[in-house]
């Protein structure tokens, strides 16, 4: 199966697989969503026991028939391109990435998921190694790294951490990898202590202020000073001024006589 495949997988998963007998297949429908196609029956043998489901191609990725067909959600997907690790499940005691293996490559083999891992005895020693070293933070990636740690305990000897980094390619968006690494060896017989939180809360020191008091002297009294009246003001109204009429003298009229002569 190419990647090219894989990928169209990936892109159209939530919308073409989850549809039991009903998928968007261009490469046979064209364009058309939700045509009806042919189911193919297979059985699988998951954790012991055997699945009948029908695929509606066996080309598609094992990691969806063992989620939506089968009912096992603890098989996470991440990447869908076998690089998180998330997806990882037991095809005949290996570890395999379930969302890069067809569903035809696993017909007739052995395939466990993280439900069936305790059913092993390196499986619940590890499982039980991870809850005492507090592994899990939010958890989605432990599925896959458990799967793919239990076969480092199952070898029966403590591997050191460069053993561990080389086996395990599993990717933790958490950073949990030192509480992996002493699972690990704790499982496998080592002697990793396991951490222990302890929170001492700070002693409360209570200091007490002094209290000053500090009295005020009192505010001056104030003197009201009532001002005298002002004086009232008189008015006097002066007499009008005589009024003086003066006539003046007209001038005299002058005659003059002009003789004439000969009027003699």
């Amino acid at each position: 199966m190419t990647k090219v495949r894989i990928l169209s997988y990936r892109l159209r998963a939530l919308d073409s697989l989850r549809g039991i007998g009903r998928v968007m297949d261009r490469s046979t429908c064209g364009d058309q969503k939700g045509a009806v196609i042919s189911m193919t029956k297979v059985n699988l043998n998951i954790n012991g026991a055997t699945h009948s489901i029908d695929v509606p191609d066996t080309g598609m990725p094992l990691l969806w028939a063992i989620r939506d067909y089968a009912g096992l959600t603890g098989t996470k997907y991440g990447c869908g391109v076998e690089i998180c690790g998330a997806c990882t499940v037991w095809i005949d005691g290996s570890p395999e990435k379930s969302c890069d293996t067809s569903v035809s490559e696993g017909v007739g083999r052995a395939i466990t998921t993280i439900e069936g891992l305790s059913a092993t005895t390196a499986g619940a020693k590890l499982q039980q190694a991870f809850v005492d070293h507090q592994v899990p933070q939010c958890g989605y990636c432990q599925s896959g790294m458990l799967m793919a740690a239990t076969r480092l305990v199952q070898s029966g000897s403590v591997p050191s951490d460069a053993q561990i980094d080389s086996a395990i390619g599993n990717i933790c968006v958490c950073g949990t990898y030192p509480r992996v690494k002493a699972a690990i060896k704790a499982a496998s017989g080592g002697t990793t202590p396991i951490p222990t939180t302890t929170t001492t809360r700070p002693t409360t020191t209570t200091t007490t202020r002094p209290t000053t008091t500090t009295t005020k002297p009192p505010k001056p009294t104030t003197t009201t000073t009532t001002k005298p009246p002002k004086p009232t003001t008189t008015t006097t109204t002066k007499p009008p001024r005589p009024t003086t009429t003066t006539t003046r003298p007209r001038k005299p009229v002058t005659t003059t006589t002009i003789k004439i002569k000969g009027d003699d």
